[in-house]
């Protein structure tokens, strides 16, 4: 039986329900991949999200976890069902084989599938006030733009006012206002035409963002979440692969 067609894999940066993941050309096994998603939805050889350039990791521990499982199930079934005389020549165990096969898949999906790090928390601070816990580099820069314009629009509505450098110059900020200055902000220093003009108040806003944290330590990245007027993933998920 010949397999043709494609195959999601390489599942990794995983915050949440939200994760990196690449399309395969499948001829019995992947030969290359077609595309890589940052996934915001997904169903049965599905995905929902928006393309992103191609990410490296995410290919390679695709083509890791599908060879790995293969030559794992290759190798206990030679064990368990091969020809005693043929299995006692060969230089070494099935059995041992497929273990090794099998840990080398685990040791992927245990230790590369979820985002760890800095970029976790970053993540997870966007993802509380966007409702997309994607990295703003990652995003399509169309989508972007009109993400920041939302989040613009959602600071006119709290503060009245739409100059983000006086606001942030403002004291006695609450932290649902200050987070929504920090989205903003860091979406801009995702532009190498204006980071440079924004790095100060970047800095000032992440700084006053992380002492609120710690002052309220009673409160999550999903409290915050609570409390914003709107989620906007939906505006960045322009895409939908099936496999």
């Amino acid at each position: 039986m010949i397999i043709f067609g494609s195959i999601f894999g390489g599942k990794v940066e995983q915050v949440e329900k939200q994760w990196i993941e690449t399309k395969f050309f499948l001829l019995m096994v992947p030969l290359f991949p077609t595309s890589t998603m940052f996934v915001t939805h997904s169903e049965y050889n599905k995905r929902n999200g928006f393309e992103i350039a191609s990410f490296g990791k995410s290919i390679g521990h695709g083509y890791l976890r599908f060879f790995c499982l293969i030559l794992a199930i290759a190798g206990f079934g030679v064990s368990l069902f091969g020809d005693a005389d043929i299995i006692e020549d060969m230089p070494f165990s099935p059995a041992v084989g497929g273990a090794v096969f099998a840990l080398l898949y685990a040791w992927s999906l245990m230790n590369h599938r979820y985002a760890t790090g800095n970029h976790l928390l970053e993540r997870k601070r966007l993802g509380a006030i966007v409702g997309l816990n994607a990295l703003p580099e990652w995003i399509p820069l169309q989508s972007r733009r009109q993400l920041e314009e939302k989040i613009k629009g959602e600071i006119m509505e709290a503060f009245g006012s739409d100059n983000i450098k006086e606001l942030v110059q403002r004291r006695g900020t609450s932290l649902q206002h200050t987070a929504l200055l920090y989205a903003y902000l860091r979406y801009k220093m995702a532009d190498s035409t204006t980071a440079s003009t924004w790095q100060k108040d970047y800095e000032t806003v992440l700084n006053r963002y992380n002492q609120a944290l710690l002052t309220n330590s009673d409160v999550t990245f999903t409290e915050i979440k609570k409390q914003m007027p709107d989620d906007l993933t939906d505006d960045a998920t322009n895409h939908t692969e099936k496999s």
